[in-house]
């Protein structure tokens, strides 16, 4: 009896039932916003906002960001249901940013990531498979919501 049909028998807890579907279910992960020039003018200090709107978490391990910019996730690497994760080319410099989101806010973020986005640039966040799961345009008419 494969774990399909002990799902569909209804014999496991809401736990597992849980964990199972969200590895049936294909991710819905979004690009929330691209902060590509940061008030402050310090490039350093620009991110790449990541939302799960799932009810259940994802593992981003090799998943990667492209276009504009160049980042794979690193093994381990998981968003919580309802999540934000935020991406930056440089973390300690996201963490001293004077204006939110900044360090002091208990927020995921991990990087770095080569280059800096530039308006006009689209960012294709893709699965560990290469499939592309969503893209966003950075600029003053941008597309992907």
């Amino acid at each position: 009896q494969g774990f399909l049909d002990v799902l569909l028998a209804g014999d496991v807890s809401a736990d597992i039932e849980r964990r199972i579907l969200s590895r049936l279910t294909p991710a819905r992960v979004r690009i929330r916003h691209i902060e590509g020039s940061p008030a402050s003018g310090i490039q350093d200090e620009e991110f790449i906002a990541l939302h799960n709107p799932n009810g259940f978490a994802v593992d981003l391990s090799g998943w990667t960001l492209s276009g504009g910019i160049d980042f794979t996730f690193h093994p381990g690497t998981v968003i919580v249901a309802d999540g934000v994760i935020y991406v930056s080319p440089d973390q300690a410099m996201f963490r001293a940013r004077a204006t939110g989101p900044s360090g002091g806010q208990e927020l995921f973020v991990v990087g770095p990531y080569d280059a800096h986005v530039g308006v006009g640039e689209e960012i294709i966040l893709s699965d560990q498979t290469g499939r592309v799961i969503h893209r966003r345009s950075f600029g003053p008419f941008s597309s992907g919501n």
